[in-house]
């Protein structure tokens, strides 16, 4: 015959401990049984940390190297090897870890500072251990002459490296010429002298068919120093044979002048079918500034260019 002392004992154990349950899962309860796992797994990552580390270093997968920094080809008139270029520069020679959360920014802000790249498009990271860099290249458009050389330029007037330019190279360029001061800057700068800026610009637009109109420099109408504004600046251009263009402004809609595309226009029309700007007869001037036809006129005659002096 069993003890009903016993028996009560031993029942009451199991609904003790179903009360127990019940007030560490109930109402209200809900929060306390989060906090306190996510305290043990707080714990139990603090405890791996230490593994994790050695996994993670141990990793090669996980390691950029410098030869797995990938970019874009350069286009053809770049000779510098940009990215051996920017691993030497910027210290991204030793192996830096994928999950280095300043990875992205140090690579991109290494490569924007190459005098060739005119912006970092895109910074990608790649497992296994590899970051893809697209990037926006400068193009020179001139060569600015100064006493000591020649010096490549790009539209905006940024100074590049002249040592990817051979002399046939450089000559293949528009040159700016009757630039009397070498206030040059920094390679990777924007050149100080606004007259360059200007001549920059015309020099962008007309890259394309300088040959083909048969032009050999563009100059400042003004001479001397650099006094004005980019807006103030007028210039001349001139073929091998000194015949001049008086062009104008390097703004457009400066001084009632037509567009720059709209003097160019004016400019192959006088060479279509094969004829030179020099004509016939020989060097003379063409003002192709303002509305209506290019004016022409014997070398006899000079035109008048706004502000110009001797």
């Amino acid at each position: 015959m069993s003890n009903p002392k016993g028996s009560s004992s031993k029942a009451a154990r199991p609904h003790s401990a179903g009360r127990a349950i019940f007030w560490l899962i109930g109402p209200g309860r809900s929060f306390l049984v989060l906090g306190v796992l996510i305290a043990l797994g707080a714990a139990a990552t603090v405890g791996a940390w230490p593994e994790i580390q050695r996994l993670v270093h141990g990793n090669q997968n996980l390691w950029l190297l410098p030869q797995n920094i990938a970019i874009n080809a350069p286009p053809a008139w770049i000779k510098s090897d940009v990215r051996a270029e920017v691993v030497r520069d910027a210290g991204l020679g030793r192996p830096i870890s994928l999950v280095d959360p300043q990875l992205v920014v140090r690579v991109r802000n290494a490569f924007s500072l190459h005098p060739w790249v005119a912006r970092v498009v895109q910074v990608t990271k790649q497992h296994p251990a590899r970051v893809q860099v697209v990037l926006e290249y400068r193009r020179p458009v001139a060569m600015v002459e100064v006493p000591g050389g020649l010096y490549p330029v790009d539209a905006e007037a940024v100074l590049l490296p002249s040592a990817d330019f051979s002399a046939l190279e450089a000559s293949r360029y528009p040159r700016v010429s009757g630039i009397a001061h070498a206030s040059l800057g920094s390679v990777g700068a924007v050149w100080a002298d606004v007259r360059v800026q200007g001549a920059a610009r015309i020099a962008a637009v007309l890259m394309e068919d300088w040959t083909l109109l048969g032009l050999q420099t563009i100059k400042p109408a003004i001479r001397g120093d650099n006094t004005l504004s980019l807006a103030g600046c007028s210039y001349e251009l001139f073929t091998p044979r000194g015949t001049r263009i008086v062009w104008g402004h390097a703004v457009d809609a400066s001084s009632g002048e037509v567009a720059a595309a709209e003097k160019l226009a004016r400019l192959k029309r006088l060479v279509a079918g094969g004829a030179s700007l020099d004509g016939a007869g020989g060097p003379r001037d063409i003002d192709i500034r303002l509305p209506g036809d290019a004016v022409i006129v014997p070398r006899t005659a000079l035109i008048p260019a706004p502000g110009a002096t001797e």
